[in-house]
């Protein structure tokens, strides 16, 4: 079993203790890239009654497979200040704040 909060040593169900890949390895092995929240470079602005996204620099994203990825994250229409990875591997894909806990 693996401790998801501190990836330490866990404790199996036949009482073996083993030792839990480190999580570099981990996102490797699953395919995936680390990140950090500041690496989220795409905005999600509402615009009439659909989300438009934005790039770093301002630009809307058009490609429409990055759209559906973007769409299918489902994210809560109450989520202010969310922020996306441009990288669809990218362990990491979305954050965003509660607009009723931030109140």
């Amino acid at each position: 079993m693996v401790d998801q909060q501190n990836f330490e040593l866990a404790e199996v169900a036949s009482g073996d203790v083993s030792v839990v890949p480190a999580v570099e390895e981990l996102a490797k092995d699953l395919g995936l890239t680390l990140g950090e929240p500041e690496q989220l470079t795409i905005r999600r602005v509402k615009r009439g009654k659909r989300w438009r996204y934005l790039r770093a620099d301002g630009s809307p994203v058009k490609r429409q497979s990055t759209i559906s990825r973007l769409n299918s994250l489902a994210v809560p229409p109450a989520y202010e200040h969310v922020r996306y990875a441009a990288d669809p591997h990218s362990h990491l894909q979305a954050v965003g704040r509660d607009a009723a806990v931030a109140a």
